[in-house]
C-alpha cells in the first residue's frame, strides 16, 4: 500500500506517494498554498497516484489517505475529496461494472489521456464539445482535436467557413481564400454577404476580419504542414471559426432584409 500525500516544496504545491503510512504532519501542513492550489491541479497529482498505485476504491483511498496521510487535515481532506468530484465529474475516472461497490472506480480512457497529455489538452477539448461548435463541423472537428489531430481539426472548421461564405453568397468553387472574403463581405456592390444593418465601417471590419481568418488561419495548411504545439490556440481557431459560419448566416438574413426594406420604398 502506498499512501497519498499532499505537500509542499519552496512553496509550491506537488504530490507525492510514500510506502509507509505518515507518522508525522508533511510539510505542508499550514502552508496555505498545498489547499489553495486550483482543484485541476491537485486532481490530476491524484489520478496519477491512483493510477500508479491501481486503486480500486476512491472512498477507501480517500480514508486511508485521511488515517495514514497528511488528508488528517481537515482542509487537505475536504481538498482531496473536491478532487475527487472534479475527476468523477469530467469523466477521467469511471465506475467499475466489475466490482460490486458502489464505490468502485477505474481511471478512463480519457484520463489516461489527460494523464499522457496534461491538462491543457483535457480543457481545451471540453471547450469544443459538439453543444459547443456549430452543426456543420462539431462531430469532425471534436473527432480529429481528441484525436491529437490539431492542424486537421483547424483546417476542417476554416475551410467550413469558406464553403459556407461560398454557398450563401452563391459563388463558383473557383472563387476562393481571401479573395472570396472581399467579393462576400465588401461594403460596395454591396458583396451578398455584406450586412445591410450594419454601420459602414462595421462592413469594413467584418470583410476584413473574414478575410483575415482564412488568410491566416485556413490558407497556411492548404499548402504546407502547420504546428499547433499550443492546444489552447487551436481550439480558439476552431472557436473563431465555428463563430464566423454563425455570423456568415447572419449576414446573409440582414443582406435580405435590406433588400426588402429598399423593395418597400414607395
Amino acid at each position: 500500500m502506498r499512501y497519498q500525500t499532499l505537500c509542499a516544496s519552496d512553496g509550491d504545491s506537488v504530490g507525492c506517494t510514500t510506502d509507509t503510512p505518515a507518522t508525522s504532519r508533511c510539510c505542508c501542513d499550514g502552508n496555505p498554498d498545498a489547499r489553495s492550489r486550483a482543484v485541476e491541479f491537485r486532481s490530476s497529482l491524484l489520478l496519477e497516484s491512483f493510477r500508479d498505485d491501481r486503486g480500486s476504491n476512491w472512498q477507501n483511498w480517500l480514508l486511508e489517505s485521511q488515517q495514514y496521510g497528511t488528508a488528517r487535515d481537515v482542509e487537505v481532506f475536504a481538498a482531496l475529496a473536491e478532487g475527487w468530484a472534479w475527476l468523477i465529474t469530467h469523466g477521467l475516472v469511471v465506475w467499475d461494472a466489475k466490482q460490486s461497490s458502489a464505490n468502485a472506480v477505474r481511471v478512463s480512457r480519457l484520463g489516461h489521456e489527460t494523464l499522457d497529455k496534461g491538462l491543457t489538452h483535457l480543457a481545451a477539448a471540453e471547450r469544443l464539445g459538439v453543444r459547443t461548435l456549430h452543426p456543420r463541423i462539431g462531430e469532425r472537428v471534436e473527432q480529429q482535436f481528441l484525436l491529437g489531430e490539431y492542424e486537421q481539426a483547424v483546417f476542417i472548421a476554416t475551410k467550413e467557413v469558406e464553403v459556407r461564405v461560398r454557398d450563401l453568397g452563391g459563388f463558383s468553387n473557383s472563387l476562393l481564400g481571401t479573395d472570396l472574403m472581399a467579393k462576400a463581405f465588401s461594403p460596395k456592390g454591396p458583396g451578398p454577404l455584406a450586412d445591410a444593418t450594419a454601420d459602414p465601417g462595421e462592413q469594413v471590419a467584418m470583410m476584413e476580419l473574414f478575410r483575415g481568418a482564412i488568410g491566416m488561419f485556413k490558407n497556411p495548411s492548404s499548402h504546407r504542414p502547420v504546428s499547433y504545439e499550443d492546444v489552447t490556440m487551436a481550439s480558439e481557431v476552431v472557436l473563431v471559426a465555428t463563430s464566423s459560419i454563425a455570423y456568415s448566416t447572419k449576414s446573409k438574413q440582414n443582406f435580405r432584409r435590406g433588400l426588402e426594406h429598399r423593395g418597400s420604398r414607395p
